[in-house]
């Protein structure tokens, strides 16, 4: 085998997609508060540098998800219209409390409503927005007891 050259190849390994939870990032702070390496902090929750650096720098958000007990998500969403959508939810919850039954068209009418009140002229309450409203909020419509 003189005079032959050993070809070596590069083989791609794709690493396994790890999805972290705001409870789990609220952890990993912690962890950089405690004073620990950043590198050790990666190596001990098992992602990479980078996943490091951006949960540092979103620290504020994960912090005000955490104390909202929004713990159990794993994607940060964010509101195009957050003051819009304090309103509804707590006018929602409201009406929860209250053992109203409220529908996608009762929140879609009110948050029309809101939108005209709090100057919001180009929203649009559209069933997609709906949609997307109900997975930041973890909304279910279900029937309420007492309701035939």
């Amino acid at each position: 085998m003189e005079g032959s050259v050993m070809e070596t190849k590069k083989v791609n390994v794709k690493r396994k997609l790890n999805v972290l939870t705001v409870k789990k990032k609220f952890e990993i702070l912690e962890a950089v508060d405690k004073g620990g390496k950043k590198g050790q902090i990666a190596k001990d929750f098992k992602i990479p540098a980078s996943t490091l650096s951006t949960i540092i720098k979103d620290r504020e958000k994960i912090k005000k998800l955490f104390e909202l007990k929004k713990g159990s998500m794993k994607e940060i969403r964010i509101a195009g219209y957050p003051d819009l959508e304090e309103c509804l939810i707590k006018w929602f919850k409201q009406c929860r409390d209250c053992n109203l039954p409220i529908g996608g068209n009762e929140l879609k009418e009110k948050v029309e409503q809101f939108a005209k009140k709090l100057g919001h002229r180009d929203f649009k309450s559209s069933n997609g927005w709906l949609e997307n409203f109900k997975n930041r909020h973890n909304i279910v419509f279900r029937k309420l007891c007492d309701e035939s």
